[in-house]
């Protein structure tokens, strides 16, 4: 599937539309389901070996690969030694004729050329690994099942997923290998993509590795492949439902000023219903060396993204973008304090909350930034790329000055609140791959003489 951000940006809200007719989209912009590389695959070299090596496939950091495993003679051989790193995902025996095993790894910085797998016995082996990149950072497997049996099809057994927009994985495996049908051993099943078929000539086992998209959660059905050569074989199957990395989600967003006296602190009461991740856009009308010394909420500590000083006429104003991290659920306190004394009216600063969901927690945000202008006009826009991560989302906040606007959203961009002079929005979606570009947009009702917006990137889980 082409990545909507590979399409010209003029052109994405429709793509994103059409996508969202057939269940792929969240928001305004789409970000593609898990997708496979090319598979590696090996056999052993002779029926006297105990040992399976199979070559590392081409991965970038973080990606998930999956290994399967067929091993001739079943329980008679497939006590097996993975190489380190690997997570065993099930292990299917077919009495004493065949073996199936499939486990996991996520590829780290530095991985070796190959991965070996050891088993009793001197028998012969097959194996292929399959490389996954958008799959979820940890734990990946929402459902898997078994099943085996004897005859000219193999049926894998219906599992049901939990998520949306999760990779069905069907592994096959026969006690058969004929070098006249090397590599075709096994048919794709209806809907599915085949992605190996391999065998060990000529004793076999033979594999195959077959996968599809579920878009919503709930059964998957059995999958059935016939097996080459119309004659009854001893089979074993597994079907594995891989879970896609966490998209990121608006939750809720307020505005308010704090209120508290002298140096703080200030609080405002926010209601942050399910998101894991909380951003502050704040207002400081006071000097410039009264700065925020701290921000708090629910009593974890916020980090400053994004700070400038005295960006008025009588430099008495400042501006912070902030991140919180690890923020509870629930109805808690914003909790700001200054350097020094206020001097009363609202100069607590006036404040928009805005809660996320499925944001990863360390190393955020990805990206940031900031721009001013100190000419008058109505409209302003800030740009950033993501890093080194998918699916990143961009929010960003913007205030305009001196009479309050009201300000509109423009392409691209979703306005989640408004309060006076300060505005927050977001790109209500992936931006694309890693180190895809975005812009956000606002236009104001009035033209504004003082115009800034500072801007950060948010990665999933």
């Amino acid at each position: 599937m082409q990545h909507v951000s590979s399409f010209p940006k003029s052109h994405r809200r429709l793509v994103s539309l059409i996508i969202g007719m057939a269940t792929l989209c969240i928001g305004a912009a789409a970000f593609a389901a898990i997708a496979s590389g090319t598979p590696t695959t090996a056999a052993s070299m002779q029926a006297t070996s105990t040992t399976l090596t199979v070559n590392k496939p081409t991965v970038a950091t973080g990606d998930l690969m999956i290994a399967s495993i067929a091993v001739h003679g079943g329980t008679e051989a497939a006590v097996i030694s993975a190489p380190s790193g690997w997570t065993l995902i099930a292990s299917t025996t077919n009495d004493t004729n065949i073996a199936l095993l499939s486990y996991y790894k996520y590829a780290g910085a530095s991985e070796p050329s190959d991965y070996s797998w050891q088993f009793t016995g001197q028998t012969t082996a097959e194996g292929a690994i399959t490389p996954y990149a958008g799959a979820a950072t940890a734990s990946p497997v929402d459902a898997v099942a078994s099943n085996t049996g004897y005859g000219t099809s193999a049926t894998t057994t219906s599992i049901t997923t939990t998520g949306t927009k999760e990779l069905i994985v069907s592994l096959f495996a026969a006690d058969i290998g004929q070098s006249l049908n090397a590599g075709a051993y096994f048919s794709t099943p209806t809907g599915m993509t085949e992605k190996a078929d391999t065998t060990n000539t000529p004793y076999g086992p033979s594999i195959a590795v077959d996968e599809m998209l579920q878009t919503s959660a709930g059964s998957t059905g059995s999958k059935t492949s016939t097996i080459t050569g119309g004659l009854a074989r001893y089979w074993a199957t597994q079907q594995v439902a891989l879970k896609f990395r966490s998209l990121i989600q608006f939750d809720s967003s307020i505005g308010g000023n704090p209120t508290g006296s002298g140096a703080g602190p200030y609080t405002l009461s926010f209601t942050n219903t399910a998101g894991n991740f909380v951003v502050v856009a704040y207002r400081q009308a006071k000097l410039v060396t009264d700065a925020v010394t701290s921000m708090t909420y629910g009593g974890v500590t916020c980090n400053q993204v994004e700070y400038i000083a005295g960006f008025t006429a009588s430099n008495d104003r400042n501006y912070s973008l902030w991140a919180c991290p690890d923020a509870p659920t629930g109805t808690n306190d914003l909790s700001v304090s200054y350097a020094a004394s206020t001097d009363g009216g609202n100069d607590g600063g006036l404040a928009i909350l805005a809660s996320y969901s499925n944001v990863a927690t360390s190393s955020q945000p990805d990206t940031h930034g900031q721009s001013y202008a100190a000419s008058s006009g109505t409209t302003y826009s800030g740009t950033l790329s993501s890093s080194a991560t998918d699916g990143d989302w961009m929010v960003s906040t913007y205030y305009m000055a001196p009479q309050v606007p009201t300000m509109s959203a423009g392409s691209d961009t979703t306005l989640r609140e408004q309060y006076y002079y300060v505005g927050l929005v977001d790109s209500n979606g992936p931006v694309g791959n890693a180190g895809s570009s975005w812009t956000t947009n606002v236009t104001g009702s009035n033209s504004a003489n003082g115009r800034l917006q500072m801007s950060m990137m948010l990665s999933p889980l």
